[in-house]
């Protein structure tokens, strides 16, 4: 399997490189958010629906489907490739399957980091971890 990469032989990606390739992605999620909210705003106001209360939710959407799609297809978002950072499974050296990736992305990242002392921590954690791997990267490795 083209895929597969040996664990034990990984070179995992420090802070700044993941804060960089964060930051990224978090730009076009932004951008593509705030076009997709727009939109939303213009056929809401044609069909004459209140969207207001709701306008965070596709973002969100998006963005968690983002990074999920990305991690279970390729390994790697367009910031993480941009930065040389991939993620891979810590026990077989695959890409992430999509439950691992729901699991990093959604469980892991989304929940805890809305928490704000946990959600600091966990990204702090990368800093002194042998592996430089925050919280919600313990079942999958990312690399360079």
């Amino acid at each position: 399997m083209e895929n597969v990469q040996e664990v034990s032989t990984v070179k995992y990606a420090g802070f700044f490189r993941r804060f960089f390739a964060a930051f990224v992605d978090i730009f076009i999620i932004f951008i593509t958010g705030i076009l997709l909210i727009t939109l939303l705003g213009v056929l809401g106001g044609i069909l004459k629906i209140d969207l207001k209360p709701y306008k965070w939710l596709p973002m969100y959407i998006f963005a968690i489907s983002y990074l999920i799609y990305h991690d279970c297809k390729f390994g790697q978002t367009p910031g993480k490739k941009m930065l040389g950072i991939k993620v891979v499974d810590s026990v077989s050296g695959q890409i992430p399957s999509f439950k691992s990736a729901f699991f990093r992305e959604f469980l892991g990242k989304s929940i805890i980091d809305n928490i704000p002392i946990l959600g600091t921590l966990d990204y702090l954690w990368v800093i002194w971890d042998k592996k430089k791997q925050a919280w919600h990267d313990k079942t999958i490795v990312v690399k360079i």
